[in-house]
């Protein structure tokens, strides 16, 4: 099967490569190579109205947010991935987490399964994992064992009742004894204003960001707690207990589901949760580079440190946010992030070539946690954010 790519290694992106470099910790051996038919990077660029790298950025740059938090819950459960015999990353799309996940553990112990053949076969060819082609119907997917983890990113945000259930039920009828289910869902707050949440405590939509699949099978999903609750107890029979993280994975809620009805989820710190934004450059003309955005640590535990700003890698200046963002407050529907604007600025040399010097903003959070919120070119970035 031959593939198309919308990036490899080969293209030399100076922005994808400064992110790896900074951001992974065996740049060597990572694999950025993105499939043209991969969903979510599809799905980012539209967002970004078809601009390419900053797509590629944020596809990076979210799937390390993911791992980051996998690898928080896998090492609370099983004290490390050298722990877990076997791992499945479901509806797993062409890899954006996979890429991540083959530098944790060997490859032997992973699989990955999706409605699209072509991204299972994707992934085999280009991280070496197991693979398996999912199915419509959950009674006919093919069971082949039991899994220590199965993780489950994005799916339940799309399903509606019947196979919300139906496939929770699957799912976790495949968990070994000590095994651990995590998947995420649009919380009921998500929801669009025009919309009120059913009865039932699910409110399906038959829209989505798909291009191929039935919009009645896979849409849009919203739920309450107590829904989710209840499909867990109907899938396990009444046996498991789950945890709730609120916006525990980007903007999802976060649900973590055990056969282990005596273990203390409180024990698991699952750290900050950072968000942060770069809204406006501009270039004065004495050589002065303004930014401007908002930063805040929505787990609200922790502040953030310090907004950090880079010219080619070295660190040129640094600012904490301190001003009111009522936007912000709106966004998060909490008055807690009101005081995370902030503002850096630096000078540049009147010499300097602002097609070739690039720049990187990064906010610095509890247990130097990092997140990378902007890498390009200095005049692409006073291209798309001058005021």
């Amino acid at each position: 099967m031959e593939f198309n790519y919308v990036h490899t290694w080969e293209e030399n992106n100076f922005i994808i490569k400064a992110f790896v470099l900074d951001q992974i910790a065996s740049p060597d051996t990572f694999n950025v190579s993105v499939s043209a038919e991969d969903e979510m990077f599809l799905y980012q660029r539209n967002v970004i109205y078809g601009d390419k790298n900053r797509a590629l950025l944020e596809y990076f740059r979210s799937g390390k947010e993911v791992i980051d938090r996998i690898t928080t819950i896998i090492n609370w459960k099983f004290q490390g991935f050298e722990n877990v015999n076997s791992f499945l990353d479901f509806a797993c799309g062409y890899g954006r987490i996979t890429r991540y996940l083959v530098q944790k553990m060997s490859t032997e112990k992973i699989w990955v399964s999706d409605i699209y053949a072509e991204a299972v076969e994707f992934q085999k060819l280009q991280f070496g994992v197991n693979g398996i082609v999912s199915v419509i119907n959950p009674n006919d997917y093919p069971v082949e064992r039991k899994y220590d983890c199965i993780f489950v990113f994005s799916l339940f945000t799309h399903l509606p009742e019947k196979n919300f259930v139906s496939w929770l039920e699957k799912l976790y009828s495949m968990l070994s004894p000590n095994g651990i289910l995590i998947f995420t869902v649009h919380d009921a707050i998500l929801m669009p204003q025009e919309q009120v949440m059913p009865e039932s405590g699910i409110c399906f939509l038959p829209q989505s960001e798909s291009r191929s699949l039935n919009k009645d099978e896979y849409g849009s999903t919203w739920v309450t707690e107590s829904f989710v609750a209840d499909a867990i107890a109907k899938a396990s029979h009444g046996k498991a207990l789950y945890h709730r993280i609120k916006k525990g994975l980007l903007i999802q809620d976060l649900y973590l589901v055990v056969n282990e009805p005596k273990l203390d989820f409180s024990s698991l710190n699952i750290g900050v949760r950072p968000r942060g934004f770069v809204d406006v450059c501009t270039y004065s003309k004495h050589d002065e580079i303004t930014l401007k955005g908002w930063a805040a640590d929505t787990s609200w535990t922790d502040e953030i440190k310090e907004i950090q700003v880079l010219l080619n890698g070295q660190l040129v200046q640094k600012c904490k946010p301190c001003y009111p963002r009522p936007d912000v407050v709106e966004f998060f529907k909490d008055e807690r992030a009101l005081m995370s604007g902030w503002t850096c600025s630096f000078y540049l040399d009147p010499a300097t070539d602002i097609f070739q010097e690039l720049l990187m903003v990064k906010m610095i959070c509890g247990n130097n946690v990092e997140r990378v919120l902007l890498i390009n070119f200095i005049a692409a970035t006073l291209q798309d954010l001058q005021v």
